[in-house]
């Protein structure tokens, strides 16, 4: 009887040892397995990766995106005393200034500085002497102005400097004369507080 019941025991022991290892290594296995699936769901993510890189690098740029078109300045027509004007372009705060320029019999239209006080480029050549006519319609009559050269060249009987009164018109006018080199000869106008820039191009 006591045999019998030791063999009882024993089968049982056997039975809880064999399950305990199967399910154990059942369970192994199975861990095994997530380990092993991690690098296939990394290999993934890359994979995934590299054709949203390849997809975005053969997407065409919107044009939202894409840099603005660079719009080419005006071209200088043909025998014109200046570059092509702008068309309402505001006037610096100040006093306004207008100015014209006799080039040998030919004259300028009006010319406003823009809003760096700089007026529209004028071609003369080197040497040449030009009458520049200035017109300050919000000033006095009899006020004061001054021109001085910046660039070279002179003004009036080789200064470098003049004052102006300004006439009954509200008008002053000068003659400057450029130097022998080819280039930008500046001359700034001054009255009161404002400083205009009246910029001539001695063309080659």
């Amino acid at each position: 009887m006591k045999k019998n019941h030791l063999l009882i025991i024993a089968a049982l022991l056997v039975v809880v040892g064999a399950v305990f290892y199967y399910t154990g290594f059942a369970g192994g296995e199975a861990r095994r397995g997530d380990v092993s699936s991690k690098p296939d769901a990394v290999e993934s993510a890359v994979v995934d990766q590299k054709q949203d890189a390849a997809v975005d690098a053969n997407t065409p740029v919107s044009a939202v995106d894409a840099a603005p078109a660079v719009v080419a300045a005006p071209k200088r027509e043909a025998g014109a005393l200046t570059d092509a004007l702008p068309v309402g372009v505001a006037q610096v705060a100040g006093n306004p200034l207008v100015a014209s320029v006799l080039v040998d019999s030919k004259r300028t239209p009006d010319l406003s500085p823009n809003q760096v006080g700089e007026f529209p480029r004028v071609y003369i050549k080197p040497g040449q002497k030009v009458s520049v006519r200035l017109r300050f319609p919000a000033a006095e009559a009899g006020a004061r102005a001054s021109v001085s050269v910046e660039d070279g060249g002179f003004v009036a009987d080789k200064k470098a400097a003049i004052p102006l009164t300004l006439d009954a018109e509200r008008v002053g006018e000068f003659e400057f004369t450029a130097g022998m080199e080819p280039g930008q000869y500046r001359v700034a106008v001054r009255q009161g507080a404002d400083t205009r820039i009246l910029v001539l191009w001695a063309e080659a």
